[in-house]
């Protein structure tokens, strides 16, 4: 059997100053068994592990058929689409955390 690594990239989630381990690390391998084109073990997997301080996730993704690329693709795009969503709906907020930060400093003097 054949691995071939398509994608190994990790990335810390925080920016510069915060001092967690949130991170993303994703592995997307294509596995190749030589021995027959009938074997299942051939196809396309993926992992991708979220962590946040010491919680953490990881989200399997394989495909061994067309119909099973299909549905991982989908999956993927589902996720990317909600992320941009709160992404969007966070974004809104500013103004409601600028007014909190306002407060508490005003508190603190």
């Amino acid at each position: 059997m054949e691995d071939k690594i398509l994608l190994d990239e990790r990335r810390f989630l925080n920016k510069n100053g915060y001092h967690s381990t949130a991170s993303i690390a994703i592995t997307i391998t294509k596995e190749e068994d030589q021995r027959s084109p009938f074997v299942h073990s051939s196809g396309i997997y993926a992992e991708f592990t979220f962590t946040d301080c010491v919680r953490g996730i990881t989200l399997d993704i394989d495909a061994n058929s067309e119909k099973d690329l299909d549905n991982s693709i989908f999956k993927l795009r589902q996720i990317a689409e909600s992320c941009q969503k709160a992404v969007a709906v966070l974004e809104e907020q500013r103004g409601f955390i600028k007014e909190h930060d306002k407060k508490v400093k005003e508190k603190e003097e």
